[in-house]
């Protein structure tokens, strides 16, 4: 897979999202480097659309961050749906979250 388009209702306010929360670059599309060896997200904004139903069939992204610790502390301004902990038997620590558009992200 190479990316995943999704639609935003604030360009501007999701571009933050990513960039100062989650660590990514942007151009529009969002990763740790070019589209033919990693995988990116694409976010599309449609000139007078501020708001999308995001619908019942799609639950979340998965993406893994490189300092748990410092990602924790950029997103004291969005929401936080599962607070931050380890999975249940395992060692692994992981947290829900939305975005600005109410996407869910499992870190």
């Amino acid at each position: 897979m190479l990316h995943i388009v999704y639609r935003v209702g604030d360009l501007d306010k999701t571009i933050k999202f990513y960039t100062e929360c989650l660590g990514r670059y942007t151009n529009a599309f969002l990763g740790y480097g070019p589209e033919d060896s990693h995988y990116v997200v694409e976010l599309t904004y449609n000139y007078g659309v501020d708001k999308y139903d995001i619908g019942n069939g799609f639950d979340h992204f998965g993406i893994a961050v490189e300092d748990f610790a410092l990602t924790k502390e950029a997103l004291s301004y969005t929401e936080v749906m599962r607070q931050v902990g380890l999975v249940k038997g395992g060692s692994t620590v992981i947290a829900f979250i939305a975005d600005p558009d109410g996407y869910k992200f499992e870190l």
